[in-house]
């Protein structure tokens, strides 16, 4: 089970999709690998309008369609009170409570910023500080009730960004306010417009504050190099660059993954500069993860044809893209097809001699004639955990010399690529 930190973001409807990518984009660059991050959006938000929000994170970002049957509880008592899911709004940041009861989550609407290293951090990812979040100003003094909704009218609103330590639970609060609501025209106003009952939810959990200089709704005029944004950090303009730098929200080495899921930007760019030459052709790639290369040749004009064992969430990341997503082994999908194509990209789990064995004879039957093997790891086999991935090596020595080969080594595992004779 993933135990790492988690930063997520609920995308709201009325904000704009700028902002929604500035707040992600300058939170992975502010936290880089330290923490997962996760964007929650309805199912109205397709793939195609994710993926430009997404284009900006400097990290590896899993993307989320949430429904009513993420928190059926809460859902329950919002129907009780006559909302139907497409009233929820603000509520959604609630669906689901936590992705990880386990580890400590930071939930922050997508029209706020994080200027700067909260100094409360250390201590929340450590699991063991108070629940924190921001708040709206204090009530006016003088001011009581005796109902629930007189104690809304003086709690202090909740404003959109809230830190949970381990084992948190709002929900209970909040179905318990909202099932004490009985005036009519105050369940109205507090159902639709809910801050002032996530407010009180926070002051029954005892919650302190985050400063506003920490976390705050963006300023009007502001942009990427007013934030901080360096030249270093703008994509550069060659194309195939731009075209890898937008799909970095699709790795998963650390976060999202296990180590080695995720080419390196050596592979990563190389490919997309080769892939350039294939553009309206069919490709193939074996082993698809959150289908962060099928994406790049997508975009670059190939036509794709991705296979993975299992759905890491690339049929939906890759929703309207030229890419046909295929859940099958490799090897069984190369011996079922008989279909050839020009372009073969290989990034498989389990490269020992044994399993090239296997697969180079459909490997090399499903490569048309004057076409191109583009295989990662080359020299897996000199990093430490993986002495025995001796395969692709093997597999490039053995074919007959009329093969051309060429060799990338500046940066482990490497990759090769191999010119089927015509």
């Amino acid at each position: 089970m993933n135990q790492r930190p988690v930063l997520r973001w609920y995308k709201n409807e009325q904000s704009p999709d700028e902002l929604t990518s500035l707040s992600i984009s300058l939170a992975t660059r502010l936290f880089g690998s330290s923490l997962d991050y996760c964007l929650c959006t309805t199912h109205q938000i397709d793939a195609a309008r994710t993926r430009k929000i997404l284009a900006q994170a400097t990290q590896a970002v899993e993307w989320r369609q949430i429904d009513e049957k993420d928190n059926p509880a809460l859902a329950a008592a919002l129907h009780q009170h006559g909302l139907t899911g497409k009233d929820f709004g603000p509520w959604w940041r609630w669906f689901p409570e936590r992705l990880r009861r386990d580890t400590p989550e930071i939930v922050i609407s997508d029209d706020l910023l994080i200027w700067k290293m909260p100094l409360w951090l250390p201590q929340w990812r450590k699991g063991l500080a108070q629940i924190l979040a921001t708040r709206g100003e204090s009530p006016v003094p003088g001011i009581s009730g005796n109902t629930v909704t007189d104690f809304l009218e003086i709690t202090r609103s909740f404003e959109g960004a809230i830190a949970l330590p381990l084992q948190s639970d709002i929900s209970a609060q909040l179905i318990g306010t909202l099932s004490a609501l009985k005036n009519p025209s105050q369940v109205q106003a507090h159902c639709y417009s809910p801050s002032k009952i996530f407010g009180r939810a926070l002051d029954q959990l005892a919650a302190g504050t985050i400063s506003a200089s920490d976390i705050s709704a963006c300023a009007p005029g502001n942009d990427g190099q007013k934030i901080g944004f360096g030249p270093e950090e703008t994509p550069g303009s060659v194309h195939e660059v731009e075209t890898t730098e937008c799909f970095r929200w699709l790795g998963g080495s650390v976060q999202w993954g296990i180590p080695g899921w995720t080419s390196n930007d050596y592979f990563m760019k190389s490919l997309a500069v080769f892939a350039r030459d294939f553009a309206g052709q069919s490709v193939l790639e074996l082993g698809t993860s959150r289908g962060k290369l099928a994406a790049v040749m997508a975009t670059l004009g190939c036509s794709v044809t991705t296979v993975d064992h299992q759905d890491r969430g690339a049929s939906k990341n890759l929703g309207g893209l030229a890419v046909k997503v295929i859940l099958k082994e490799a090897y069984d999908f190369l011996v079922d097809s008989s279909e050839q194509y020009r372009l073969i990209v290989v990034d498989l789990h389990g490269n020992t001699q044994s399993d090239w064995e296997r697969l180079a004879p459909v490997l090399i039957k499903n490569l048309q004639a004057g076409g191109a093997l583009f295989l990662g790891n080359l020299n897996l086999s000199e990093v430490a955990d993986w002495k025995l991935e001796t395969g692709v090596r093997w597999f490039l020595d053995q074919l007959p010399k009329n093969w051309k080969c060429e060799y990338f080594t500046a940066s482990l595992p490497g990759f090769a690529i191999a010119w089927k004779p015509t």
